[in-house]
């Protein structure tokens, strides 16, 4: 079973955290995969082959059927459920731990288990105005600040689906509060001048083993609405 199961900040939406413990034997008994997903996993290798697996396992639990949907991905590479077009999902995976996001609208979730490169990357994806955030904060919170940035990002891009974003101008993390456990915010992607508004939320989670990890997961607009 998943490690850690959220349900936030709806009752329709449901997120899922799995730390691999497992052999692969154990996801491939679990998961009856199309031919497009057996080629999929067929062009993987070590870690990143069970992270792919234990993934689909955790969504397949978040959905509560006793059959698997079939997933398929768009032209960029985005999730999608084949049979079900008003239910959404998003897939995450860091360094032997796999995220499930499963919505009633589009969505986007990211994990990260915290890294010391965060640091040297940041001029990448830190904007202007988040990089001010950041310096008025505790220091001692920098590098969470640091890690929600780059998951609240991620999981936005996610949500967008369509690539070609630049994270330092057009994915936008509006200022929050941080307690040095959870907070939610507003998140924008940013495309051709018009700003598309999600929610946000953050959480910093310690695995089992004693690892720190971030995940972000947002919410865009009811579909139709």
């Amino acid at each position: 079973m998943p490690q850690l199961i959220h349900t936030s900040p709806e009752e329709q939406v449901r997120f899922g955290l799995w730390l691999i413990r497992e052999p692969e034997s154990f996801f491939r008994d679990r998961l009856e995969l199309d031919a497009e997903e057996v080629s999929d996993l067929d062009a993987l290798r070590g870690l990143r082959r069970l992270e792919w697996l234990a993934s689909r396992l955790v969504l397949h639990r978040l959905t509560g059927r006793s059959e698997r949907l079939s997933i398929a991905k768009t032209a960029a590479l985005k999730p999608h459920f084949r049979s079900e077009p008003g239910l959404f999902c998003s897939l995450t995976h860091s360094q032997g731990a796999v995220g499930a996001l499963l919505a009633n609208r589009p969505c986007g979730c990211d994990i990260q288990v915290y890294t010391d490169k965060m640091e040297r990357v940041a001029a990448k994806f830190v904007g202007a105005q988040e990089a001010e955030f950041v310096e008025h904060q505790p220091v001692v919170w920098r590098q969470d600040l640091l890690h929600i940035l780059w998951s609240a990002k991620e999981s936005l891009y996610k949500a967008d689906g369509l690539k070609a974003l630049e994270f330092r101008t057009q994915l936008r993390v509006m200022p929050f509060v941080w307690d040095g456990v959870r907070a939610q915010t507003t998140g924008l992607v940013i495309r051709e001048g018009v700003a598309t508004p999600y929610d946000l939320l953050v959480e910093k989670l310690l695995l089992p083993d004693g690892r720190p990890l971030m995940m972000a997961c947002c919410l865009g607009a009811p579909t139709g609405v």
